[in-house]
């Protein structure tokens, strides 16, 4: 009988030893339920092959403090309008829901975690590291969602209460929307919202069964033909660079119709400059856009009813240099990131050009706060919505580890609007010239002050 217990205890023991050596030889057991290693194989090939929400060249730290500054920034310009926009009667008091941001600051925030946990797996294909990096990919997707469907409630509660809006034209410099044209592209964003559920959906089905499917994501550009601008540079001094101080690249060509429509071809091709110069913030290069060919002013008499215009005015600016490349101007900015890739010369997704970006978004947005102190009235909503909210760039549309629809968004409505820079006050070095300035005249509007400092000594800010 102690024969018999004996031999059942080894035998257990043999069986148990050898069912371990199994689960080691063919199992991840370092979460649970454990997965088969070729599973983890096999989504590690397909997440190298196509990332999700990931760029192997991205600057992660830089990332990550430019969306939580970006958030930041966001929170105090919507609090600060929202204050204005309950204290003063009007019908677009409560269109905003609980929760809204001009930009999916959140969304942005988890893409630098995606990145370090992506970074994580590849290196280390556990499944323990696996489960880490799907909680990331449901979280970014959620902030995704969450952030695209408030701003369809907001712009459906706009357009509810003034329906004569709908087709209404937002005019920038040569290029136009609609909040039509824009309600569209929310709906497709969202579907994109639900592309990207089914594809973790999949990536999930391939870790636990191994059906692991491949496809290639192939994005609409069916552009019949591309205008090229020649490279013909305006003089250094003009354009307010100096070749010594700093770094100047290019010239590097973006396709874009946000200054205009050729009359033959899809999109004009232009040349531009990227300019390496140090921020304040621990001295990393921010590299800033200009045209190359030519450069914006506005004249601020032309437009002396506007409340920026009286500001300027009463502190003795009449015509200054203006950046036309600013979000606002456009809501189809693809070309940035275009250009952006180009300078950083590696990266094929352009998902590693979003850091930039957003730095991009930040020197100019502490603007959006002074004019609220300074006017003491809220924005138009629309204005928020639409003109500030870089969409085409914060929800991924131009990168194909975020966009996985083979259609893309509108952005802009057909037809040449360059009548309206000349309406706005906007002017370009050659109408300068022709209006009898100087070389020498014109070089010194480069040493006006910005807007947000002319903001901030009307403010008293840091004086």
């Amino acid at each position: 009988m102690l024969y018999k217990l004996i031999t059942i205890i080894l035998l257990t023991a043999v069986g148990f030893l050898i069912l371990i050596n199994y689960l080691a030889a063919n199992f991840d057991t370092s979460s649970f339920p454990p997965v088969y290693k070729t599973n983890l194989v096999k989504l590690q090939v397909l997440t190298k092959e196509d990332p999700l929400f990931y760029d192997e060249n991205s600057d992660v730290l830089l990332f990550a403090e430019s969306a939580q500054a970006l958030k930041e920034i966001d929170q105090k310009i919507v609090s600060s309008d929202n204050t204005y926009r309950q204290s003063q009667a009007g019908k677009y008091q409560n269109v905003f829901p609980q929760g809204w941001t001009i930009w999916p600051d959140d969304f942005l925030l988890a893409l630098s975690s995606i990145y370090k946990a992506t970074a994580l797996f590849l290196e280390q294909p556990t499944g323990q590291n696996a489960q880490r990096l799907f909680y990331w990919y449901d979280k970014a997707t959620t902030e995704y969602k969450r952030s695209i469907a408030l701003n369809i409630d907001a712009l459906e509660k706009i357009l509810a209460i003034s329906p004569e809006r709908q087709q209404t034209k937002i005019v920038f410099l040569a290029s136009a929307t609609t909040p039509q044209t824009v309600l569209h592209d929310f709906l497709l964003i969202r579907k994109n919202a639900e592309e990207l559920e089914k594809e973790i959906s999949e990536r999930k089905s391939c870790l636990d069964k191994g059906e692991c499917p491949r496809k290639s994501v192939q994005t609409n550009n069916n552009r019949e033909s591309v205008v090229k601008i020649a490279f013909n540079p305006l003089g250094d001094e003009i354009l307010g660079i100096n070749r010594t101080s700093q770094k100047i690249s290019g010239p590097y060509w973006a396709d874009t119709n946000c200054f205009g429509s050729p009359p033959e071809g899809d999109k004009y091709s232009y040349p531009f400059y990227m300019i390496e110069k140090a921020s304040k913030k621990e001295d990393k290069i921010i590299p800033s856009v200009i045209f190359t060919n030519t450069k914006y002013y506005r004249d601020y008499r032309r437009i002396a009813n506007q409340p920026v215009a009286q500001l300027l005015l009463k502190h003795g600016i009449s015509l200054r240099p203006h950046s036309v490349l600013n979000d606002y101007f456009c809501t189809d900015l693809s070309y940035l990131p275009q250009l952006y890739s180009q300078y950083l010369g590696k990266g094929q997704n352009k998902l590693n050009t979003m850091p930039y970006l957003i730095e991009r978004t930040l020197t100019y947005s502490n603007s959006l706060l002074y004019n609220l102190s300074y006017s003491q009235k809220p924005y138009d909503p629309l204005y928020l919505l639409i003109n500030r909210s870089a969409y085409s760039l914060y929800f991924g549309t131009f990168s194909q580890s975020i966009w996985r629809l083979s259609e893309t968004p509108i952005f802009l409505i057909d037809g040449d609007f360059s009548k309206f820079a000349a309406k706005e006050g906007y002017i370009q070095y050659e109408n300068l010239m022709a209006l009898g300035m100087t070389k020498e005249q014109i070089k010194k509007l480069n040493s006006l002050p910005r807007l947000d400092e002319v903001y901030q000594k009307e403010l008293g800010i840091g004086f």
